[in-house]
C-alpha cells in the first residue's frame, strides 16, 4: 500500500534529490575582483557579476541525481514487491553516494581555481544527498519489517 510509512521516506528521497539537482552545492567569491565560482549538479560556473566567464560541465552528477529520483519513484510504486523495493533502494544508495563523491571531487578541483588559500562555502545542495541516504536507510528498515511480518504470517498458516 502506498500509505505505509516507508512511502513517506521514499517520496522524501525523490523531493530531496530533485532539490539537489537545482540548488547550489558550493560557492567561492573573490571580493576584490568580483569573480565567483558556483557549483551545482550540472557543473561549475565562473561568474563576474551576471556575466559567465567560464563554464565546466559536470552533467554526470545531474544524471546520477536524476536516476536516483526515478529509482525512488519506481521503488515507491512497487509496494507489492518488497524484495524489488529493497534492491532498488540499494541501487539508489549507490547512486546517491556516487553523486556525493563526484560533487566532493568537483569541489576539490574548484578550490584550486580561485584563491587557493581561501576556502569556499558549502551550500545546502551538498547536504541534501546525506538526508536522502538517511531517508533511504529508514525506508529500507520499514520495508524489511513489513517483509518479516508477511513471512511470519505465512509460517503461521
Amino acid at each position: 500500500m502506498i500509505q505505509r510509512i516507508q512511502s513517506v521516506f521514499l517520496a522524501a528521497i525523490a523531493f530531496v534529490m530533485t532539490f539537489f539537482l537545482f540548488l547550489p552545492i558550493w560557492t567561492k567569491k573573490d571580493t576584490q575582483s568580483g569573480i565567483e565560482l558556483i557549483i551545482n549538479a550540472s557543473g561549475l560556473k565562473k561568474l563576474k557579476g551576471e556575466e559567465v566567464l567560464e563554464e565546466k560541465s559536470a552533467i554526470y552528477i545531474f544524471i546520477l541525481g536524476f536516476i536516483a529520483v526515478i529509482l525512488s519513484v519506481i521503488s515507491l510504486l512497487s509496494y507489492r514487491h518488497r524484495p524489488r523495493q529493497i534492491f532498488l533502494n540499494l541501487l539508489n544508495s549507490l547512486l546517491i553516494a556516487s553523486a556525493t563523491v563526484a560533487s566532493a571531487l568537483l569541489i576539490n578541483d574548484a578550490e584550486k581555481l580561485l584563491l587557493p588559500e581561501q576556502k569556499g562555502e558549502f551550500q545546502i545542495g551538498l547536504f541534501l544527498p546525506v538526508v536522502a541516504l538517511i531517508c533511504n536507510m529508514i525506508a529500507n528498515r520499514f520495508i524489511r519489517r513489513d517483509e518479516n511480518l508477511v513471512r511470519s504470517a505465512d509460517r503461521i498458516r
